[in-house]
């Protein structure tokens, strides 16, 4: 039999055992669970590299995208530089191509005077070889006549209907204010010296200009010095067309259009700025002096007409407000204070037009977004405006349109200072436009002999230079225009020394201030008068 003790060392013992095995199996269970855990992070970060370079193989196709397209941006604008220099080497190869037709064209007219001159003194033993420069044969002949027929010969000439050849004369015409260009016959320094020229009209007369026509220049052999005959086969036109007349006067150019360009269609403002300084390199100079019947194009002719009566009537208006004294003084102000000439008389034509304001009374309340749009219009669009305001129209229940409204007269009791008023701004009682633009017959029940007399004084004024131009005095302000009633009306007096109008007096009024009625003005006209239009 064991002893106690021995059994019980190995209960204890077995004991021991039982609990190493538990602590064992607790701890191989631990380190399973550790390395499936370590199994499941190593799968995540297996995956987490995978959406990494996934991320990274995106990205690095939208930066090729990118790059891509920023390639096709560069190349397009790239592309689209050649473009415009293409076209402009081809636009001056075409205009040194005509520069060569032209020189060519001078050289068989020259050859050809030289020809014939060379011909009709065949056989003399003094004939001049210009073509060859044959000294010995010049030797013979004095210098005087050897510069005569030098001169005869290199002069160029046209044929005439009277079967005559006349010499153009030097560089170009001028008949009533407008250059108008002749053919091409001219040697270079000619057509230089024409393209540098600014041709300034004598004054009018102080006393005969307003009641004379202005006088026309004629040849010798009667052809119109305007017009004159139509140039030779060879011989082709500088221009398609002259500068009309305008109501302003006329207007000084004498540069040259280049060849294929296009007139800009800019706002008022920006054409401002074109219209005295240029356009930087491509136009050096100001758009103002260009000939418009120099520009082959009569669509962007027609864009240069139009910008050329706006910009005119922003300075008429500058003038007749005092804002500026005389034209030429906005060619040497500065350019801020240019502009802000150019924003007052802006002003005034947007709300006090006297043709017709862009924005009348009526619509003041107009939303400001539309105002604005006047501001960046385009600057021949503007003159359409412009024009379509200045149209005073009425229907009638018969459907006849009208410039005055349906049984509208003319009052006959209203000073003539009234009658002086309406000439220029109109009856805007009745929404009437100026007088000045309508037919003597439109307006009913005036007497046409007032209506001439407005426009006789109309006249005086430009002539006796009250006013710079007829423009100026269509802008004047009313104060302005009633004080030049008095002025005008004593020059009148002065001038037409045969008419004593003291003799009708009335008691309607008085004569120098205007407040004579028209009734009293029409009855003298009617017995003494006779007032005479230019």
């Amino acid at each position: 039999m064991l002893s106690s003790a021995v059994i019980e060392r190995v209960r204890v013992k077995q004991e021991m055992n039982a609990t190493e095995s538990e602590d064992e199996r607790q701890r191989r269970a631990f380190v399973e669970t550790l390395e499936a855990k370590e199994a499941r992070c190593e799968i995540i970060m297996e995956q987490m590299q995978a959406i990494a370079e996934a991320l990274q193989a995106e990205r690095s196709t939208d930066m090729l995208a990118d790059a891509r397209r920023a390639w096709e941006e560069d190349k397009a604008a790239t592309d689209r530089v050649h473009e415009r220099l293409l076209e402009q080497s081809e636009a001056e190869c075409r205009q040194l191509r005509v520069q060569v037709e032209h020189l060519q064209a001078t050289n068989a007219a020259l050859e050809q005077a030289v020809a014939a001159s060379t011909s009709s003194k065949r056989g003399r033993a003094d004939t001049i070889d210009l073509t060859t420069g044959d000294d010995e044969q010049c030797e013979t002949v004095p210098e005087d006549r050897r510069e005569k027929v030098r001169r005869t010969v290199l002069s160029p000439r046209r044929s005439t209907p009277t079967g005559k050849e006349n010499e153009i004369p030097p560089d170009h015409i001028i008949g009533r204010g407008i250059i108008t260009a002749v053919a091409n016959t001219m040697d270079e320094s000619q057509e230089s010296d024409l393209h540098k020229t600014v041709h300034r009209p004598p004054p009018a007369s102080s006393t005969h200009s307003f009641l004379t026509p202005a006088p026309r220049h004629h040849r010798a052999n009667g052809d119109d010095a305007t017009h004159g005959p139509p140039p030779a086969a060879d011989q082709r036109p500088l221009a398609p067309f002259v500068i009309p007349p305008t109501a302003h006067g006329p207007n000084v150019v004498a540069r040259v259009a280049p060849y294929g360009w296009r007139w800009p269609r800019v706002s008022a403002r920006v054409m401002w700025r074109y219209w005295f300084f240029g356009m930087a390199q491509s136009i050096p100079f100001g758009l103002r002096e260009i000939n418009v019947a120099t520009m082959a194009n009569p669509i962007e002719a027609g864009h240069a007409l139009a910008t050329r009566s706006l910009m005119q009537k922003l300075v008429d208006m500058a003038i007749a407000h005092g804002i500026v004294p005389w034209e030429s003084m906005l060619t040497v102000v500065p350019l801020t204070q240019m502009m802000a000439i150019f924003d007052a008389a802006f002003e005034i034509l947007l709300y006090k037009n006297p043709e017709g304001p862009l924005v009348p009374k009526s619509m003041a309340a107009v939303d400001p977004t539309a105002i604005a749009m006047l501001h960046i219009l385009d600057t021949v669009a503007l003159h359409t405006l412009v024009v379509q305001a200045a149209t005073w129209s009425f229907s009638y229940t018969n459907g006849i349109i009208s410039m005055v409204p349906e049984g509208w007269r003319f009052s006959l009791t209203q000073p003539v200072r009234a009658l002086w008023l309406q000439w220029f701004y109109g009856d805007r009682t009745h929404g009437i436009g100026p007088f000045r633009l309508m037919p003597p017959t439109v307006v009913t029940g005036c007497p046409p002999p007032l209506l001439a007399w407005m426009a006789l004084l109309t006249e005086l004024a430009v002539a006796t230079h009250l006013v710079p131009s007829e423009g100026v005095l269509f802008q004047l302000p009313l104060v302005k225009l009633v004080h030049m009633y008095r002025t005008v009306f004593h020059h009148w007096t002065t001038i037409d020394r045969n008419v004593d109008w003291r003799q009708h007096a009335t008691t309607s009024g008085e004569w120098t201030d205007g407040s004579i009625s028209c009734a009293d003005v029409a009855a003298a006209f009617a017995k003494r008068w006779v007032v005479r239009r230019t």
